[in-house]
């Protein structure tokens, strides 16, 4: 009975170890406490978790499959099982494990994330999207939830709806460079071209390594048959990065440019 209580105080000493980001340390107690209690699926749920944080991803699928054994209606740790199969690109290992937690707990938003992040890897994007409405219905200020949704929009090619849920996720995060490069994009495949100029130059302002946004701004007004621009902004995105000039000198949107003087200055 002592063994049974020392165990459990272990394990909570690891949990406040882990919450602190000392995931050697956290480790040690889980194993700790399972050589007092062998059978304490917690605390082998537990070890999975700080093997994971310690990128020990097969020993940390052991210790969730170790829980399962003991406790197979463990939805925790089949969703940890399958955050593990993710990390080792198991993808299809992954969905299996995320429909089992379902089954046991429908109610779990990050599990019906999980899945759809699966499902988008594995293009079902139809599938992925519902995922994370299913999620964000569960909890709608799930950030990465909504992010992710524009995201399998994009990749399906829904621009439309992928623009609108960009404008919902930066109404939650205005201030994200990476959602304003993304909303960019979008809007850049729709051919809303000034629109997204504006959004790629408000990525760029928030965070400079955006820069490649200037890239496209010069496409755009390649396009357009507006030569100052275009070279103005190329030349920023070559300062940004260099395998821009290369690029500029096979992409057909510059062809117009390629015997121009200041364009050969600009990409070498």
């Amino acid at each position: 009975m002592e063994d049974i209580k020392d165990a459990e105080v272990l394990c909570d000493k690891g949990s406040d170890l882990f919450r602190n980001g000392r995931y050697e340390e956290a480790l040690n107690a889980y194993v700790e406490a399972l050589r007092l209690k062998p059978d304490f699926s917690d605390a082998w749920n537990n070890k999975g978790l700080a093997l994971y944080a310690l990128s020990r991803f097969e020993e940390a699928l052991t210790s969730y499959e170790k829980a399962l054994e003991l406790n197979s209606n463990y939805p925790e740790a089949l969703n940890n099982k399958g955050i593990t199969l993710f990390a080792l690109n198991r993808f299809e290992e992954a969905l299996s494990s995320y429909e089992k937690a379902l089954e046991l707990n429908q109610y779990d938003a990050s599990t019906w994330y999980n899945k759809g992040n699966v499902l988008n890897i594995l293009k079902r994007y139809d599938e992925a999207i519902k995922a994370f409405e299913k999620a964000i219905e569960l909890n709608p200020d799930f950030f990465e939830a909504w992010n992710n949704k524009c995201i399998a929009f994009f990749n399906k090619g829904d621009y439309e709806m992928a623009l609108k849920s960009f404008k919902v996720v930066l109404n939650m995060r205005p201030e994200e460079a990476n959602l304003w490069y993304s909303k960019a994009s979008t809007l850049y495949y729709l051919k809303r071209f000034e629109e997204a100029i504006a959004s790629f130059e408000k990525a760029i302002d928030l965070s400079p390594s955006y820069g490649v946004g200037y890239y496209y701004i010069s496409e755009i007004y390649a396009m357009g048959d507006n030569k100052v621009k275009a070279l103005e902004y190329l030349k920023k995105a070559v300062e940004f990065n260099s395998e821009c000039k290369g690029i500029a000198k096979t992409d057909e949107y510059f062809k117009k440019f390629w015997n121009d003087e200041e364009f050969k200055r600009i990409v070498g």
